[in-house]
């Protein structure tokens, strides 16, 4: 019948699209590995020693790009809409990769800065209830 087809049809788009979903994002973190493969021996050369401590700004860096989405998303119900942002997510992935390339995981983990941002709130939050 045509209920059969049409959903059967459905079915085949629907298989297609979770294949292309999957393989796209198996591209997006090759393309990722990728480039931290090429640009990890430049980022730790001895001649970028300056950025040796980079994981210590990440902190007030995060703290100001949070403030600039706020208030881009407050812009978006405005009238006047310059500087309105919906979403971007270059930040933290930007973080990330630059985290990644200069091997600084584990000492931007030693901040426990999340664990002190997260006990920050609920302390706030407790002292509103």
């Amino acid at each position: 019948t045509i209920l059969q087809s049409n959903h059967n049809k459905q079915a085949v788009v629907s298989t297609q699209s979770t294949g292309n979903l999957t393989k796209n994002f198996a591209e997006g973190t090759a393309y990722f590995k990728m480039l931290v493969d090429v640009f990890t021996k430049s980022m730790r050369d001895p001649k970028n020693q300056h950025l040796k401590n980079f994981f210590m700004i990440i902190p007030p860096l995060t703290l100001n790009y949070v403030e600039q989405i706020m208030n881009g998303k407050e812009k978006i119900n405005k009238k006047n809409k310059i500087g309105a942002t919906f979403t971007d997510d270059g930040f933290s992935m930007g973080i990330a990769y630059i985290l990644k390339l200069l091997d600084q995981y584990s000492a931007f983990d030693s901040l426990h800065w999340f664990q002190s941002v997260n006990s920050k709130f609920n302390n706030e939050e407790k002292a509103v209830k």
